[in-house]
Parts: C-alpha cells; structure tokens; sequence
C-alpha cells in the first residue's frame, strides 16, 4: 500500500511542477486555471498522499515470502535509534536448516530492508524460546541475563544497510557440529 502511495505522492509532485510551466495541462476543470489553483490542488495532493505513503510503510521486511520457507514467524520489535531504525524480527524452526534455503531466506530479508537501520533476523529451535535480548539489539544475547536464549538460537542474520555489511552465523546445525559457522551473504 506504501508503495502505491509513494507512486501517487511522485505523480502530484510532477504535475505540480508541469502545472507551474502551464496550468491547463494538469487542470482541466473550472474556469479559474492558473497557478493557484495548481499549487492548491497537487500541494495538498503531494502531502496527503506522503502522509499515508508514510504512514502504510512499516520497515521492517517484508513477510509476503515467508510461507515458502520452514521458518515460522513469532514476533518484530523496531528501535529508533536517532536518525535510523533497527529492527529485529524473532522466527523459529524445528526442523534441521538447510543452510543453502535459510542463505536464500535471508537474501530476500534483505532485499525488502527498507531502512537505514540495522536489521536482525534470529531463528530459534522452538516458538516458547524465541525472546528478544535484554541488552540493546547491537549486543545481541551476550548479557548474562540471555544465556539461556542463546542456547536455542540457530541463526542469526544481521544486515547493516548504510554500509552494506550482512553476514549469517549458524549455531550448531545438527548434534555432530560444534561452535558456529559465519558466511557473508
């Protein structure tokens, strides 16, 4: 809906400019068509469709994809942090990862990052033990208090969009795998 929005509020905004050049090209109406009324009507247009623009367009990714991977969705929470938003979606999986399926999964995450945050995509072996951490999202489940999260994740995805770092770090796959295994994406 953001996105339809967004093309409308870009069409106000071109009209307008076209109706400064020569207002009876975009005002085919009335008797009075002349600047003023080409201001009144694509101004008030340009604003009303940013505002809903705005105001339909989440961030966080998109889950439209979601149902051709075995992850299953359980919670999103945004922080703003001054001038950017991060956001941390928490999923879960019970079943062994393919790795090559969760590297695609997570390309598609970010692909449809829209913000300048940082975006954080954790994967956890059962829905009762998907938690977000205790400490801000940069220190991830190192505080003391979220040992016991950190046992059950199996992936962590972190994408940094203002310089395009993005790197996923699988935990102990299957029971004969020790530590964890870190690929840039």
């Amino acid at each position: 809906m953001s996105t339809l929005f967004g093309f409308l509020c870009f069409i106000s905004f071109v009209l307008f400019f076209i109706g400064l050049i020569k207002p009876s090209i975009v005002i085919r109406w009335g008797d009075n068509r002349g600047r003023k009324e080409v201001i009144k009507y694509y101004v008030s247009a340009f604003i009303l469709t940013f505002i809903f623009a705005v105001s339909f367009h989440s961030g966080a990714p998109s889950r439209a994809f979601d149902s051709q991977f075995p992850y299953k969705f359980v919670d999103t929470k945004n922080k703003k942090l001054s001038i950017w938003t991060d956001t941390m979606d928490l999923y879960f999986c019970t079943e062994p990862i393919d790795t090559n399926q969760l590297k695609e999964f997570c390309k598609i995450k970010k692909d449809t990052f829209s913000t300048d945050g940082t975006y954080y995509l954790v994967i956890f072996d059962a829905k009762e033990n998907a938690v977000f951490p205790k400490a801000p999202f940069g220190g991830m489940y190192g505080a003391a208090e979220d040992e016991e999260a950190s046992k059950h994740i199996k992936a962590i995805y972190v994408f940094k969009k203002m310089n395009g770092f993005s790197e996923l770090r699988f935990y102990k796959m299957h029971d004969s795998e020790k530590g964890s295994f870190i690929e840039r994406i």
